[in-house]
Parts: structure tokens; C-alpha cells; sequence
């Protein structure tokens, strides 16, 4: 899948994440208010080495999870333990 075609089926699919939350439907997002897609570490990283995108990595107050490591471009986050944070290339 190329790199727009991706983001327009992200984007798409939090319109229809936000369509059916205002009929009572449970919210798929689980960032408390981004509105970003959550993944295993693993795959955010694949996907940030597949269309060379940089990742952010953010300090969490967390203890068993103390990062967040984003691609904001495509809407997407994983928490992430030290461990996970060391595999970032």
C-alpha cells in the first residue's frame, strides 16, 4: 500500500471511529484525546522503516510503560517499555 493511500484509510476510519462514538459506540482511539490509532511497538517501527517516516519519542508518566513513540503524520502511537524504546533504529 502506498504512503496516501494509508493515510486516507487512517483518516477514514477515525471519521467513522468519531461517527459511531456519537451513537454509543466504545471509541477505538486510546490516547485521551489525540485521536490516534495505538499499535504494538514492533509495528510502528516497521511501518516507520517502510515509508521512512521519523518516529517521536515522548517520556510517559508511566512506570511499566514509560514511552510514547509516535508517527503524527499518520495518526498512529505506541506505548512502550525501555526495552521496546532500545529497538528504535
Amino acid at each position: 500500500m502506498e504512503l496516501e493511500e494509508l493515510k486516507q484509510k487512517i483518516d477514514t476510519f477515525l471519521d467513522i471511529n468519531k461517527e459511531l462514538v456519537t451513537v454509543g459506540m466504545c471509541d477505538i482511539t486510546h490516547d485521551s484525546g489525540m485521536g490516534h490509532l495505538q499499535l504494538m511497538i514492533d509495528d510502528l517501527i516497521s511501518l516507520s522503516e517502510k515509508y521512512s517516516l521519523k518516529l517521536n519519542v515522548d517520556k510517559r508518566n508511566d512506570v511499566e510503560f514509560p514511552w510514547k513513540v509516535s508517527i503524527p503524520e499518520l495518526k498512529i502511537y505506541a506505548v512502550a517499555t525501555n526495552k521496546g524504546v532500545a529497538k528504535l533504529p
